[in-house]
């Protein structure tokens, strides 16, 4: 196990520095967030990558964060027959190794805010965030019903992942002081981007080719952009043969984007053993 060497106010304040840059940037630190997610998670490989994104990207600055979600087996690749509990909390606990991370119920009154992934059909008195999304589809709201959809496109990362960066989007501007000022619901459809709605099946949702072969990649920076790409290379089949190109040593302050603290090697001169790519 990787021991990071040092101390929790240390980290956070080293890890935050990038975010805290930010005008209006505070108050994230207290925040805290339940995040339930639909029950038909084992099946559903577009509620997985929902759910892992959302998680992934929430730890890099949401301290305190209540996950509800059945036992489940994954179905993306690369991650086949594994606990998906395990391994969301291996990508949280690498995003930020003091992070109070819990599965359990979820109860409003112990949270400042819910994000709602999926399908949920449990009423909760907080007004919750919700997303959703399946093939190029994806789509977010505030206090207003989630929308089931169709399980369409299993293999297709793209649609679902949006979503959750949209979702995440809204935790932080509340986290961050800044509510929303009405209700909404909101769609989009990836494919073309030519579309904003408030019902999905007005979207294009065309067929997707999951098993692409790209050959030979030579992909040049593995900053936010490039490691974002290769994260979401991860939930699909495609294939390539992949070459990470970047001089940059990884720091604590790259933790806020998609590396884990294990892959931090400088801090103001501090070697903290890690890897360069």
């Amino acid at each position: 196990m990787y021991e990071l060497p040092l101390d929790r106010d240390e980290w956070y304040k080293c890890r935050d520095d990038r975010t805290k840059r930010i005008d209006g940037a505070r108050g994230f630190e207290s925040f805290s967030l339940g995040v339930i997610i639909d029950s038909k998670v084992e099946s559903d490989f577009s509620l997985q990558v929902m759910a892992l994104t959302s998680l992934n990207i929430l730890a890099r600055w949401c301290r305190k964060i209540t996950i509800q979600i059945p036992d489940t087996t994954s179905c993306l690749p690369n991650y086949p027959d594994t606990d998906f509990l395990t391994i969301l909390n291996n990508i949280m606990k690498g995003a930020d190794p003091y992070g109070e991370f819990t599965f359990g119920r979820v109860k409003d009154v112990n949270v400042d805010q819910i994000l709602v992934i999926g399908n949920v059909k449990e009423s909760t008195p907080k007004p919750y965030v919700w997303i959703n999304g399946c093939g190029w589809i994806a789509g977010y709201g505030y206090n207003t019903p989630t929308v089931p959809l169709p399980i369409k496109e299993r293999n297709n990362p793209v649609g679902p992942a949006f979503a959750s960066c949209l979702g995440v989007a809204e935790i932080f501007r509340q986290a961050i002081g800044i509510p929303p000022s009405t209700s909404y619901s909101i769609w989009y459809s990836l494919y073309n981007f030519l579309m904003r709605t408030n019902n999905p099946s007005y979207l294009v949702n065309p067929e997707y080719n999951p098993e692409i072969d790209f050959g030979r990649i030579h992909q040049v920076g593995c900053g936010a952009v490039g490691s974002s790409l290769d994260f979401f290379l991860s939930l699909t089949d495609w294939k390539a043969e992949l070459h990470l190109i970047d001089f940059d040593n990884v720091s604590v302050s790259n933790c806020c984007l998609l590396y884990t603290s294990d892959a931090a090697d400088e801090l103001d001169g501090v070697d903290l053993g890690g890897r360069r790519i």
